[in-house]
């Protein structure tokens, strides 16, 4: 047998798989640029998962920003109208409401909760940006069909 392990007429090894293989595409393509091909459909899965979860955070931090800005209105509705029923708006004078300090320390705590937040969400959208960045270039390997999976990374560090 000229060709070893093919079996004879049909450019296949015994067994299937072989010299042609299907990709994730559904497209025959040579077994070892399938697994390339594959290796970087992996890449980009990966990239998209972290852009999609980088948005996720945003959003969750948008959603909590938000909840402690209604927070803190209702409390400043409530602190206005205790101080016009007790007709006392000096924090410091001896009969201020009670009620009233403590709704202002709750809402003095939101505002400071909500600042925090802000500076988390600005960090997470630089983080964001750099992962589309990323899926960004990972995509641009795979359109370009880089064959050496070895060479994908200095590519995406360049």
């Amino acid at each position: 047998m000229p060709f070893g392990n093919l079996a004879p007429g049909t450019g296949l090894a015994p067994g299937g798989g072989g010299f042609w293989a299907k990709n994730a595409r559904g497209t025959h393509a040579p077994a070892w640029e399938w697994s390339d091909m594959k290796s970087r459909d992996n890449l980009v899965r990966l990239k998209q998962f972290q852009v999609n979860d980088k948005k996720r955070q945003l959003a969750q931090l948008d959603t909590m920003i938000a909840e402690f800005d209604r927070m803190a209105g209702e409390l400043e509705v409530q602190i206005g109208a205790e101080e016009r029923k007790a007709g006392i708006t000096d924090i410091n004078h001896f009969a201020y409401p009670t009620f009233a300090k403590a709704a202002r320390q709750r809402r003095d705590n939101l505002k400071n909760s909500q600042a925090d937040l802000m500076s988390r969400r600005e960090d997470a959208q630089a983080l964001l940006d750099e992962a589309e960045a990323e899926l960004s270039k990972a995509e641009a390997i795979e359109s370009r069909g880089v064959r050496d999976v070895a060479e994908a990374p200095r590519l995406m560090a360049g």
